[in-house]
């Protein structure tokens, strides 16, 4: 039995140890000390106290039942809010191997995309380079040929947003610059098209040279990133910095321009690449 009902137990018995006493002490003055044990023995004998304490004992055996019926519904509800627990903790338990798997998977398969990452940005390159070498006084001719430059692969952008969302919030930083490099790519890119079919407007070599820049930008990050997606660490990069452009330019193969662009941008530092105005970049 518990504490507390070993407490109930021992009211009840005092209630009717109290009874006998008060029933004791009315029959004593009637009979004396004699007479009253004969009369209480008789009294608790024939049960008479159940007639005369009746109302008392129903309203002990409601108080009891009461009892017993609210410690019922509260071990209902433990046990309720106990199971609801243990639900929610196989759902987190279920949702958290469904996104470790989800992340496992796309991982596996990243370093497929960043391999079509960097070989789309080295054709872009070479493509780029082609479109520099017809400037002329720094500006590009309008009788001047653009290549065709390939697009991204639309399934490596989505290897990439699989990889943001089941990410930690630290590595999605990572991520997103990346894709956000590919997007303003896309769009400067598509912006020189337009600036060269337009009369009035002219194409500097310096923004040629900012293209080239963000090719090598897309390749330096997609290369730090194949040592977490093969294995060697689990560690996403921080950042990349202007040394790893100079890197890039090279593995992309512009030889020619290289040891220019890496003078007049200062790209064999160990700053972080930040590609705006304010760091002397043609962005």
């Amino acid at each position: 039995m518990t504490y507390r009902q070993h407490f109930l137990v021992g009211i009840a018995a005092g209630i009717f140890i109290l009874a006998v006493c008060i029933e004791a002490v009315r029959m004593g003055c009637d009979l004396g000390w004699v007479g009253t044990f004969d009369g209480v023995v008789g009294w608790l004998g024939r049960f008479k106290w159940l007639y005369d304490y009746q109302t008392f004992i129903g309203a002990l055996v409601a108080l009891g039942a009461a009892y017993w019926t609210l410690r019922a519904i509260k071990l209902q509800v433990l046990q309720s809010r106990s199971s609801t627990k243990l639900q929610l903790a196989q759902v987190e338990r279920h949702e958290r191997e469904r996104r470790e798997a989800k992340r496992a998977a796309a991982r596996a398969v990243l370093p497929l995309s960043l391999g079509v990452l960097g070989e789309t940005a080295r054709q872009r390159s070479q493509a780029l380079l082609e479109v520099l070498g017809q400037c002329q006084d720094n500006f590009l001719p309008k009788i001047a040929v653009l290549p065709k430059f390939d697009s991204y692969s639309a399934d490596v952008l989505s290897n990439l947003k699989e990889m943001v969302e089941f990410s930690t919030e630290f590595e999605r930083k990572y991520y997103s610059r990346l894709i956000i490099s590919i997007q303003l790519q896309a769009s400067k890119l598509g912006g020189l098209s337009n600036d060269h079919s337009r009369p009035e407007a002219w194409v500097h070599a310096h923004n040629v040279e900012a293209l080239i820049l963000g090719e090598a930008e897309i390749y330096a990050r997609a290369s730090a990133l194949f040592a977490f997606a093969r294995g060697a660490t689990n560690d996403v990069p921080l950042h990349i910095v202007r040394r790893e452009i100079s890197a890039a330019l090279f593995l992309t193969g512009l030889h020619q321009i290289r040891d220019e662009l890496i003078e007049r941008y200062d790209l064999e530092s160990d700053q972080i690449w930040e590609p705006t105005r304010k760091h002397g970049l043609p962005f």
